[in-house]
C-alpha cells in the first residue's frame, strides 16, 4: 500500500515496481479488476518502475502532496482533493502532445483514464500556487500589502498613466476589431511605461529554451530595483461580467514552454472596460489580484488536430478525385 486516495488506494508491487490505483468500492467491474491484477502481477522488467514512482511515471520525490483545510481563499475546496503528485501527473500528461497513439495495452493510458473517472469531479478549488510549484518547482510569494505598499503604489501610478494614454482616441487600441485584440496594446503600453521607471526592468518572459514567447502565462516579468521578480498577467474584463463563471484564466503546464523561472510574486492586472470596441472603448479602471490566493479547476479533455485525424492510414473511404 502506497497511499489512500479519495476514492481509491494506490497499491504497489515491490517485485516489479508497478503501482496501480485500486477503487475502494464493494463492486469493481470485471474488466477493470482483471486489468489491475494483470498490471500489478506482470514481471516485464522493461515496464517496471522504481518504488518511488506513482502511476503515470511521476516521482513521489518530485512533487509534494498537500492537504488543505480551513475556509480561506487557498483552503476552500469542493470535496476531498487528490494528492498533488497525481494531479500534476495528469495535467502534464494531458498537456503533452503525443506524436502517435500509445496503443491499447499501455498501462499509463488505462491508469490515467481510470483515475480521471474516479477523481475527475474532485479536481476543483485547487490552490494555484500548489499547481505552479508542482509543474515548475517555483513558489508564488504572497503579497504583503503593508511591506509591499511602496512598489504597489508605484505600479498603481504607472497603471493610471497607461489607462489614461490608451483612452486617447489616437491610440491603436481603438482600431482593434475585437476586445481580445486590445490585450496586446495594454501589454505593450504597460511594458513600455514600466521600463521608464528608475531601477525597474520589464520584459516578456523567456521559455525554458530561452526563447521569448508572448502567449501563455504569465505575460510580463518585472524586476524591481532590489532584484525581486514580479510576474504580471494583464486581463480585460467587462464591468458587468465580474461574477461570470466562464473560464477566463488558463494555465497549460509544459516543460519546454514554461515561462516561470523564479520564486516570485504573481499579479493579475485586471482592467475593467465598458464592453464596447473601436472608438467607443473605454478603460474604466484597474485592480491588482494576488495570484497566490486564486484556486483553479482542471478540465480533463482529450483532443486531436486535423493532422492527427486526417492521416492517410486513417482514411477508409473518400470521394473520387476531381479532374
Amino acid at each position: 500500500m502506497l497511499r489512500h486516495g479519495g476514492r481509491h488506494d494506490i497499491k504497489h508491487n515491490l517485485k516489479n515496481g508497478v503501482s496501480q490505483p485500486v477503487p475502494r468500492h464493494r463492486d469493481v467491474k470485471e474488466l477493470l479488476a482483471k486489468k489491475i491484477i494483470r498490471d500489478l502481477t506482470r514481471d516485464d522488467e522493461k515496464n517496471s518502475r522504481p518504488v518511488n514512482h506513482w502511476p503515470f511515471g511521476v516521482s513521489m520525490n518530485t512533487y509534494p502532496t498537500f492537504r488543505r483545510s480551513g475556509t480561506g481563499p487557498a483552503g476552500r475546496r469542493a470535496g476531498r482533493l487528490p494528492s498533488l503528485p497525481i494531479f500534476a501527473a495528469a495535467a502534464l500528461w494531458l498537456a503533452a502532445g503525443m506524436p502517435e497513439c500509445l496503443g491499447a495495452e499501455s498501462k499509463d493510458i488505462g491508469g490515467l483514464i481510470s483515475w480521471l473517472l474516479e477523481d475527475g469531479r474532485d479536481l476543483r478549488a485547487i490552490p494555484f500556487p500548489d499547481v505552479l510549484a508542482a509543474t515548475t518547482g517555483k513558489k508564488i510569494i504572497p503579497i504583503e500589502p503593508e511591506a509591499d505598499r511602496p512598489w504597489l503604489d508605484r505600479l498603481g501610478r504607472v497603471l493610471d498613466k497607461v489607462l489614461a494614454d490608451l483612452n486617447s482616441p489616437s491610440q491603436g487600441i481603438h482600431k482593434a476589431g475585437r476586445i481580445n485584440e486590445a490585450s496586446r496594446f495594454i501589454e505593450d503600453q504597460l511594458r513600455s511605461e514600466l521600463n521608464r521607471e528608475a531601477g525597474w526592468k520589464c520584459m516578456v518572459p523567456s521559455t525554458a529554451a530561452g526563447e521569448e514567447q508572448r502567449s501563455g502565462y504569465p505575460d510580463l516579468r518585472l524586476v524591481l530595483e532590489n532584484g525581486d521578480v514580479v510576474y504580471l498577467d494583464p486581463k480585460l474584463f467587462e464591468t458587468d461580467s465580474r461574477n461570470s463563471t466562464l473560464r477566463t484564466f488558463y494555465y497549460e503546464p509544459k516543460t519546454t514552454t514554461n515561462k516561470v523561472h523564479d520564486n516570485a510574486r504573481h499579479l493579475l492586472v485586471a482592467i475593467r472596460h465598458n464592453g464596447k470596441t473601436g472608438a467607443d472603448l473605454r478603460l474604466l479602471g484597474w485592480e491588482l489580484v494576488d495570484v497566490s490566493r486564486i484556486c483553479v479547476r482542471l478540465k480533463a479533455e482529450f483532443q486531436a488536430s486535423n493532422h492527427d485525424m486526417y492521416q492517410k492510414d486513417n482514411i477508409v473511404a473518400e470521394s473520387p478525385q476531381k479532374p
